[in-house]
């Protein structure tokens, strides 16, 4: 299987989740490509710089809702290194799960990594009252 990406950001977050006070009309996703092939010895660390992935790999940029239904998947070309995905992708709920994963001959990476989306003025009127007060 293809490595997974690393150094993998949603809307500049890393780990854990990024909120958005109103839809944005893009979700960006940046990433850096990793290559099995290169690292048989040593693997590369989470942080560093982005490699040239093995010939036919690509990315695989899934949007999924709280039901685990994929509302929106996209599959981004061999060595780029970043995507906005569009608010189409996500449903009319205001939780979501962007999972970015490798692809290589219909082969998914064994573990992509994950980075919750929220969406709060989905939430309804009333709901987390304070929480982005003066944002």
């Amino acid at each position: 299987l293809p490595h997974r990406p690393a150094d993998v950001t949603v809307g500049g977050v890393s780990y854990g989740e990024v909120e958005y006070v109103t839809d944005p009309t893009v979700v960006p996703v940046t990433w850096a490509n990793r290559n099995r092939l290169m690292e048989d010895a040593v693997l590369r660390r989470w942080g560093e710089a982005n490699v040239t992935p093995e010939a036919g790999q690509e990315t695989y940029i899934e949007v999924i809702n709280e039901a685990d239904e994929v509302t929106g998947d996209h599959t981004v070309a061999e060595g780029d290194t970043s995507f906005d995905i569009p608010i189409a992708s996500f449903d009319t709920t205001s939780r979501f799960t962007v999972r970015v994963s490798s692809i290589r001959d219909g082969l998914v990476s064994y573990q992509g990594h994950e980075i919750k989306v929220r969406l709060l003025n989905r939430d309804g009127y009333g709901a987390f009252y304070g929480e982005a007060y003066g944002d």
